[in-house]
């Protein structure tokens, strides 16, 4: 027999019994015993935690009261399942969904309001805020931010809209 052949049925031997031995000594744990002792604790001095502590609780209070607010909406029956469902399919919770949705309305809203004061389309005033957002995010991230920024308001820059918008994408 070679001794590669040996050594590797003895190691796995080993190998074996080392993990049947684990195995015992945890059962052994989770039964409650460890070699014959009962490991059970007493009584009073078992966790008696219920859930949150009074300090949790008034810490959770007084996070929610100084950085959230309530709002409170009522939809028709069975359209709680249709907005759960899609925010679901979209990745999101319930309260993000509905956060992101009220959030864009009211930036449709804006571009559309902006666009008949100055007779544009609101499709040009929606990819103009993407734009100078973009570059907002551009100036506070990258090195030379603000020297981006001002090429391309100058028109001296050599990227594109797509890129800028790419860019400014990553940091958002």
């Amino acid at each position: 027999m070679p001794l590669f052949l040996l050594v590797l049925y003895m190691d796995t031997h080993i190998d074996l019994w080392y993990n049947l031995i684990i195995i015992k000594e945890n059962l052994a744990v989770f039964s409650g015993q460890w070699f014959g002792k009962d490991w059970n604790m007493p009584e009073e001095k078992k966790n008696t935690y219920t859930g949150q502590t009074d300090a949790r609780r008034k810490a959770t209070a007084k996070y929610l009261k100084e950085s959230v607010e309530d709002v409170r909406i009522r939809v028709p029956k069975g359209q709680k399942a249709v907005i759960k469902s899609h925010a679901e399919k979209q990745g999101e919770s319930m309260n993000s969904f509905a956060i992101r949705a009220i959030d864009e309305t009211i930036d449709r809203d804006i571009a559309k309001e902006i666009a008949e004061k100055n007779n544009v389309s609101v499709e040009y005033v929606i990819e103009s805020t993407k734009f100078a957002e973009a570059l907002d995010q551009i100036e506070r991230h990258e090195k030379h931010g603000a020297d981006i920024k001002k090429q391309v308001l100058s028109g001296d820059s050599s990227l594109t809209k797509e890129e800028i918008l790419e860019i400014g994408e990553r940091y958002k």
